[in-house]
Parts: C-alpha cells; structure tokens; sequence
C-alpha cells in the first residue's frame, strides 16, 4: 500500500515537470530504489556522532526548548545562531523525544531524533530537484 501510494506521488511529480515526455514508470521506480537506497545508507550511519559540536549544540537546543518556554529559548539557550524557524523543529525533536524516552544516559537516541529531519528532508529536497 504505501509502495503504491509512493509511485502515485512520484507520478504526480512526474507531470509538475516541463519536458513533453511524461516520465514512464520505469524512471520513476529507479528514482524510488535510489531515494531507499539513499535513506537505507543514511541510516546505516545515523548513530554516528557526525559533525559532534553541531550535533551536540542541536541536542542542547532541542532538550532547552523541551524544558522552557519556547519564547525564553534565546534566553536560556546562551548561544544560538540559527534563525528562529528550525527552533520550532528541535522544538519538536525535544518534546518528542521527553514523551517517548525516558532512560538514555549516553543520549544516543536524541542524537537520532535531532538528525532525522535533515534525512528526511534530502529526501524531500532530491525529490524536488527531480521534479524539475
């Protein structure tokens, strides 16, 4: 179900493009087995510390905006430079993250939380460009 509910979007990205040629189903499978591919290899790597003074900061960001108001974060954060909309984001990730985990000494599992939405939106992103 979701594999067809994936190919009948991809085939509606396929008509936003400006070529005369409609994309033809094999295009748009090979462009599904690559986007899986991708997400399969990012995941593969996702527990990985990355870039660890980002990732760190972006921990500290989502668990301060999970434990304060979320107009006193630039207040109790110290240093933030990043613009106010992916706040709202972490600002998720740390809510969700209080919700559903409860016992995570190493914050192993924050640090999964916090790099998700930058996997799924490439994934979004390589979609769009495609549909170009």
């Amino acid at each position: 179900m979701a594999a067809r509910l994936g190919i009948s979007w991809l085939k509606g990205l396929g008509a936003l493009r400006k070529t005369e040629t409609p994309l033809d189903q094999r295009t748009l499978l090979a462009f599904a087995a690559m986007l899986l591919f991708g997400l399969m290899i990012r995941m593969a790597f996702i527990g990985a510390d990355g870039f660890a003074t980002d990732v760190g900061t972006f921990e500290s960001w989502a668990l301060t905006l999970a434990n304060n108001p979320l107009r006193d974060f630039f207040v109790k954060a110290g240093f933030a430079d990043y613009p106010p909309g992916y706040m709202y984001v972490l600002w998720f990730v740390g809510h969700l993250y209080k919700l559903l985990i409860h016992s995570d000494p190493s914050y192993s599992i924050l640090r999964i939380f916090v790099k998700l939405p930058g996997v799924l939106m490439d994934l979004v992103d390589a979609t769009l460009i495609f549909a170009i």
